[in-house]
C-alpha cells in the first residue's frame, strides 16, 4: 500500500495498482479491491497451471488423436457403404433397370440408367466426407482452450443456417 494506490505485486514485478478512483466504482476500498483482484489472479494462474500441465495436454493430444481416428473410420465406413451399394446395384441392374424406350425409340437403354444412377451416387460420398471432416475440424479445434472460439465458429457456420431454416418454417 502507498498513500494513493495498493499495488499487487508478484514477486519483483508489479501486476496491477489500484486507486481511490478505481475503488469508487467497484464501491470499496483499495485494499478490499486489491485482494479480490489478487484471488481473482491467483485463481487463475492456477486454472493456466492446470490447463498446461503435461498430463493434460498428453490428454488433449489423445484426445486429437481419437477424433483422427474416428474421422478415418467414417471415411472408410462411406467408401465401403458406397463400394457396397454400387456393387448391389451393379449385381441388380438387369431385375430392377429397364430400357426406357416409347414405341420404337429408346430414351435410355438399362446401362445408360446404370450410369447415371453411379454419376448421382459418386458426388453424395464427397458430400458425406466433407460433413465429416467439418464436423470432425470443430471437433479438433473445442479440444483446446485457445482454439475453441474456431470450433464455436465453424458449428455456427452449419447450425445458423440450419437453425434460421426451422425458425422461417
Amino acid at each position: 500500500e502507498s498513500h494513493d494506490a495498493v499495488d499487487i505485486i508478484c514477486g519483483d514485478i508489479l501486476i496491477m495498482s489500484l486507486s481511490e478512483h478505481d475503488a469508487k466504482w467497484e464501491e470499496s476500498t483499495p485494499a478490499e479491491l486489491a485482494e479480490k483482484y489478487a484471488q481473482l489472479i491467483k485463481n487463475e494462474i492456477s486454472y493456466a497451471k492446470e490447463q498446461n500441465k503435461l498430463s493434460t495436454i498428453l490428454k488433449r493430444v489423445g484426445l486429437i488423436l481419437l477424433v483422427v481416428l474416428i474421422t478415418l473410420l467414417a471415411f472408410w465406413l462411406i467408401k465401403r457403404g458406397f463400394d457396397a451399394s454400387l456393387h448391389f446395384i451393379e449385381f441388380r441392374k438387369d431385375k430392377w433397370l429397364k430400357n426406357l424406350a416409347y414405341k420404337d425409340y429408346t430414351f435410355l437403354t438399362a446401362d445408360q440408367e446404370y450410369k447415371i444412377i453411379v454419376f448421382l451416387i459418386k458426388p453424395l460420398r464427397y458430400i458425406l466426407y466433407a460433413l465429416v471432416l467439418y464436423i470432425s475440424l470443430p471437433a479438433i479445434f473445442s479440444i483446446f482452450p485457445f482454439t475453441r472460439s474456431w470450433a464455436t465458429y465453424l458449428f455456427g457456420l452449419i447450425w445458423r443456417p440450419f437453425r434460421e431454416i426451422m425458425v422461417s418454417v
